[in-house]
């Protein structure tokens, strides 16, 4: 009895140094657990709460209860010793793990969580970069859905750039071309200027400007035979400018019917003057025009009253033919078919109704002159000292079949007497009624004798 003692003695002892040395072994129906396995194991509840208390009670009653089983086994038959060694190892590493594992929670915990919370951070903020990169990418991809149409809107409009400035190029040439003809009419410019200085007379495209003793004038450049008469208007028309200056006075009205382009309409503004009066009336819209050119060039617009009409003996429209219009009473007519165009005609009594006077009237209606005096039966009737300045031709009157004893009856009929310009004696001198068939075609005047104006002439015979 004493041998199994001692036996049982030192079977302790080396079951407990076993388990100091190594994890006690397991029961048959367990496998076997690591320490690493253990430590893997879930972290359970801190020993201080309730929950570990628990636990470590339950654990000190099945020992209490697996040693209060040994003590009945041991009353019944005597376990052996390996059987109680393992038991042992068992309980001891039950009860290292039960003490350990607070230990090794509470560092887990110490050591992993602030680097959960930096991997919870880090994952925010990766997902929070995850979102802004997908919304970047959404906008590049719909930046690069819309860049077709960008390239081809692009691309059209440097073909549009392309083609202006191809334009602009050819521009650019055109307008170097005209500066380089600009450059060559400079010369050509200062030369007619000196022409006009020199010879009184300047083309300017297809107009005339002329320098006369009456002004500037404006006429077609396109007919030399007007030019020649305008250039040398102070020699050949010296015999009308000499009859207005003797019948015109400041404050008269001066009516030009037939002015053509102006150039008897300045003599009589300069005569008239400021408080003076002078209607021109044109009927052809080309002269008309010229004839304001030269009323604005030498600054008349206060006195000269322009009417684009033609004074006839009704109201109404006409058909005006060129070549018959623009012929000189000194010459023949050509009779060559020229241009013809409708114009507006009026009775001089309508054209001057209401006007205050009207002292001289000059006529030159291309062979239509009987017809104006008839449309002006009321102005003859009531300015009594009126002067009638008329282009009188022998071929103009031949084409229209009147013969040269009628024309002048028709003036001599409305208490007219008959003045004509004389080249020898270079002055205005009375002719009888049987002498006026014999003149050839001249600019003649009609005055009623015994008025102011019928003196002035008579006393210019002298």
């Amino acid at each position: 009895m004493e041998s199994q003692s001692n036996y049982s003695h030192i079977d302790a002892v080396k079951s407990i140094s076993n388990i100091l040395r190594e994890p006690a072994l397991r029961s048959e129906g367990e496998s076997k657990e690591s320490a690493a396995e253990i430590l893997s194991k879930p972290t359970l509840v801190p020993a201080s709460k309730p929950e570990d208390e628990s636990l470590e009670m339950a654990a000190k009653s099945k020992m209490a209860a697996e040693s209060s089983t040994i003590a009945a086994h041991d009353g019944a038959k005597a376990p052996s010793p390996s059987s109680r060694s393992r038991h042992l190892r068992t309980a001891l590493w039950r009860i290292l793990v039960l003490c350990v594992e607070p230990i090794f929670r509470r560092l887990r915990n110490y050591l992993v969580g602030p680097l959960q919370a930096k991997l919870d951070d880090h994952a925010a903020e990766t997902q929070a970069d995850a979102e802004r990169i997908q919304l970047q990418l959404k906008v590049i991809r719909a930046d690069l859905e819309f860049l077709p149409k960008q390239l081809a809107q692009v691309e059209f409009r440097s073909r549009n750039f392309a083609n202006q400035l191809t334009q602009l190029e050819s521009q650019f040439g055109i307008l170097t071309e005209q500066l380089k003809h600009l450059e060559s009419q400079g010369g050509s410019a200062h030369g007619r200027v000196e022409l006009l200085v020199d010879h009184n007379s300047l083309v300017v495209g297809d107009e005339l400007l002329a320098r006369t003793p009456n002004g500037y004038v404006f006429a077609p450049a396109d007919r030399s035979g007007l030019a020649r008469f305008l250039a040398e208007a102070a020699a050949m028309e010296r015999a009308t400018s000499l009859l207005l200056d003797l019948t015109l006075r400041e404050g008269m009205t001066f009516v030009d019917a037939g002015a053509k382009t102006g150039l008897y309409t300045l003599r009589g503004a300069e005569r008239v003057g400021p408080t003076g009066a002078v209607i021109a009336l044109e009927p052809a819209p080309k002269l008309f025009r010229l004839l304001q050119k030269t009323v604005r060039i030498n600054e008349r617009e206060n006195i000269c009253d322009c009417i684009n009409i033609a004074a006839s003996s009704a109201d109404g429209v006409a058909m005006l033919q060129e070549s018959k219009y623009w012929g000189s009473p000194n010459q023949p007519m050509n009779e060559e078919a020229k241009a013809e165009y409708q114009v507006r005609t009026a009775r001089l009594d309508d054209v001057l109704q209401g006007a205050r006077r009207v002292d001289v009237v000059k006529i030159d209606a291309g062979g239509e002159e009987l017809a104006v005096l008839e449309g002006m039966n009321h102005i003859l009737a009531n300015h009594r000292d009126i002067v009638l300045i008329v282009e009188y031709g022998v071929p103009q009157l031949q084409r229209t079949g009147i013969s040269p004893v009628e024309w002048f009856g028709r003036f001599f009929a409305q208490g007219l007497t008959l003045f004509a310009f004389d080249e020898q004696t270079g002055a205005w001198r009375q002719k009888a009624q049987e002498d006026a068939v014999k003149l050839p075609s001249a600019t003649v005047a009609f005055v009623r004798p015994g008025t102011n104006q019928w003196t002035i002439l008579t006393q210019h015979e002298l």
